[in-house]
Order: structure tokens, then C-alpha cells, then sequence
């Protein structure tokens, strides 16, 4: 292998590596956000709910 096959997969190794990165990110993110969305969910149901 020459010095630049070499230099390519380094460089497309950091590549993935990034986005492995970002979306580790964004799953916790959409994660975090999932749970919050749940917990508001329940309570416009328990207001719906006292309202009826």
C-alpha cells in the first residue's frame, strides 16, 4: 500500500468516525425528546380527561 492509500482511509476513517459521533447525538437527542414529548402527552390526556 502506498502512502496515499494509506492517507485516504485514515481520512475516511475520521469521516466515519464524525458521524458515528453526530448521530450518537442525535439519538440521545431524539431520545430525550421522545421522553418529553410522552410525559406532555399524558398530561393534556389527564386535563382532557378532568375536563370531560
Amino acid at each position: 500500500m502506498g502512502a496515499a492509500t494509506i492517507v485516504t482511509l485514515i481520512g475516511v476513517f475520521l469521516v466515519v468516525a464524525a458521524l458515528a459521533g453526530y448521530l450518537i447525538t442525535i439519538a440521545a437527542t431524539l431520545r430525550d425528546v421522545s421522553f418529553t414529548l410522552g410525559t406532555v402527552i399524558i398530561g393534556v390526556r389527564a386535563i382532557a380527561n378532568q375536563t370531560a
